[in-house]
């Protein structure tokens, strides 16, 4: 009934890609109650100042969840591609940007405080702070295959390898909100180990995104995220408590580049809290080719600083 109601967007301004949402998650939980006993669903929430979701875990088998022990990274990745012919779970999420919402609304707001963060010609800080998410919201389908592995405490490390569709009606440039009904079609290969003093997360994704918006390009991608963090390491070391995210777009009419993407995060993890500061710090290059009249955008650099908590 909740998610009946929120659907009218007339009286509760409810935005279409979360009334898409709620319903569906509404036919999932009548699905869910009836297999509620035998553990095939659960949620899972992620809190971020950047990333922030919600998702509902559902396995579409009466098979429990394989756990490959205490595996290697090279070991989790074959197991994955062995299952991968037979998708066996899904994933619905529903995720939203904090930071770079806030940073819309500003610019949305108060020209006075978006003026007084441009400290150069092409620097503000805002976007700084908000760089590199070109959505506010988006609700996720990922149908794929997952594996536990670890031993004892550490036994509910996850891997992932499957298809994800995503799709949104908004569009973030330089902060502005931007109409846009947009799809997106990737497959993704993705884990974490998580141990009692190390983290390890990976994931590499190739896929392409289209835009209802004509004066956006269509694109095809290829990205690669990996990062470390050690809490027994001192913080300056080069390869410990650091990550890196690279990312290449390209036009899908002519596949010439349309944006490039590169981070390093440098995380500070708190002991007494056992919580993770990261900055990250890098470039994004868009291409005049990203966008048309009249969106039209010479080549940029973007230069991007975002602080963060990984909460644990």
């Amino acid at each position: 009934m909740i998610c009946f109601i929120a659907c009218f967007r007339g009286v509760f301004k409810v935005p279409r890609v979360l009334c898409f949402f709620l319903t569906v998650l509404n036919v999932t939980f009548l699905q869910a109650e009836a297999v509620e006993q035998q553990d095939r669903y659960n949620w899972e929430m992620e809190l971020d100042p950047y990333y922030s979701s919600l998702g509902l875990y559902v396995n579409l088998t009466d098979e429990e969840i394989p756990n490959l022990g205490d595996k290697t990274e090279r070991e989790i990745y074959q197991d994955l591609l062995l299952r991968s012919h037979k998708p066996r779970f899904l994933l619905l999420e529903f995720s939203v940007n904090p930071m770079p919402i806030l940073g819309a609304s500003i610019r949305h707001n108060s020209d006075y405080a978006y003026d007084k963060a441009q400290i150069t010609n092409n620097i503000n800080v805002i976007e700084v702070l908000t760089a590199g998410f070109e959505e506010p919201y988006a609700v996720s389908l990922f149908m794929g295959n997952m594996v536990t592995y670890g031993e004892g405490e550490q036994a509910n490390n996850k891997g992932f390898m499957g298809y994800l569709l995503s799709y949104g009606d908004k569009h973030l440039l330089n902060n502005e909100v931007i109409d846009d009904n947009w799809f997106e079609f990737e497959w993704k290969i993705k884990g974490k180990i998580k141990k009692e003093n190390k983290n390890l997360d990976w994931s590499f994704r190739v896929g392409g995104k289209w835009h209802d918006n004509e004066s956006i390009a269509d694109a095809i991608y290829v990205g690669m995220r990996r990062d470390h963090i050690n809490v027994n390491r001192k913080w300056l070391s080069l390869l410990d408590n650091s990550g890196i995210d690279v990312f290449f777009e390209f036009d899908q009419t002519n596949f010439r580049p349309t944006q490039q993407r590169f981070l390093i995060h440098k995380n500070f993890p708190l002991k007494e809290s056992k919580n993770i500061f990261t900055l990250t710090m890098g470039l994004i290059r868009t291409t005049d080719r990203r966008y048309q009249a009249p969106l039209v955008e010479d080549t940029s650099v973007q230069l991007v600083i975002t602080p963060s908590i990984k909460f644990d």
